[in-house]
């Protein structure tokens, strides 16, 4: 009688138990990606081009998530291409309904420059069910289930492995729902990839030039003050070249409110340049006055101590900024 009873209770925790977790399986939706190219990382507009599949599979004849979801950070959507692999999702063997969908255009990435030729970025792919709420929906992801394009690189950019997530976004917003409080989640999807710059290109395609216009600079102080035109017009092109390469750089990024390494590197090597003049100006006025010891005695200490102070600062501030 005992043994009957046992058997009734695993029955009828069976029968209780099995329509809640049919009920959650309904609503899983499993989703997976592949990338076949990522291009043209624009800084100015924070955007950059992909080529992606993203394909879903499903076991409730109620959902359509191929036909509900939606890509949330879309940079120019009216120049994408949106192609799905089959008229309508396909039934497979198993009774999943599947379905695979091929998406070409740009994504907007909130890229920070605050470090600047040495920055590290994040690209992200987002995506979302607009129609469902995760009480009627779920993205799930297996292992393996995102996956590159072994021929794809990035130029300029060291590109990491993807990585994927699965989130609950709630909105701050009821969207004018006319239920109060309406403020339901919806399953997000992000898929990223890391990308760096390699530090000794950028070193010497940026930071290089730089240096090197400092240093035509730097030699007015070895320049004897009875030379004071050739001094001048030295420290004078020094300055215009900077202001030049500096509008050049500028040029393929976008206006930030904040200070970028670069912006600094620039800064402080306009400071040194300025230094220069004003030993050109100071020794100068030394030997019309008949001071030449002066003169000298002062060229030599503005000359160690600028030199070494531009150098630590450079150095120091590589060190901070550099991710």
């Amino acid at each position: 009688m005992r043994r009957f009873a046992y058997i009734f209770l695993l029955f009828l925790s069976f029968s209780i138990l099995t329509p809640g977790a049919q009920a959650e399986d309904s609503k899983l939706v499993n989703v997976g990606a592949y990338v076949n190219q990522i291009r043209d990382v624009d800084l100015k507009s924070q955007s950059f081009s992909v080529d992606i599949y993203v394909w879903f599979k499903w076991t409730n004849p109620n959902l359509s998530p191929d036909k509900t979801f939606e890509f949330m950070n879309t940079f120019d959507p009216s120049s994408s291409v949106v192609k799905e692999t089959y008229e309508k999702s396909y039934q497979l063997a198993s009774g999943e309904y599947y379905q695979v969908i091929r998406y070409q255009g740009r994504f907007s990435s909130n890229i920070s420059l605050r470090s600047y030729p040495f920055d590290n970025q994040k690209l992200e792919i987002i995506f979302e069910d607009n129609a469902l709420t995760t009480n009627n929906l779920l993205y799930t992801v297996k292992t393996g289930d995102v996956t590159v394009n072994q021929d794809l690189a990035l130029p300029g950019y060291k590109l990491s492995a993807p990585n994927i997530k699965i989130l609950g976004q709630q909105y701050p917003t009821d969207f004018g729902s006319p239920v109060a409080g309406n403020k339901d989640k919806y399953s997000r999807v992000v898929i990223s990839f890391e990308i760096t710059r390699p530090f000794l290109p950028y070193l010497l395609k940026l930071i290089f030039p730089i240096f090197l216009v400092v240093m035509i600079a730097g030699l007015a102080f070895w320049i004897i003050p009875e030379e004071v035109e050739a001094r001048v017009g030295m420290v004078v092109t020094s300055l215009l070249t900077l202001v030049a390469l500096q509008i050049t750089t500028n040029s393929n990024l976008p206006e930030v409110e904040y200070l970028m390494l670069i912006d600094l590197l620039y800064n402080i090597s306009f400071g040194f340049v300025l230094v220069v003049m004003i030993d050109v100006v100071v020794t100068t006025h030394f030997h019309k006055s008949h001071r030449d010891n002066v003169a000298i005695s002062f060229g030599k200490k503005v000359r160690l101590y600028s030199i070494v102070t531009y150098l630590l600062i450079i150095i120091f501030s590589i060190g901070t900024f550099y991710q």
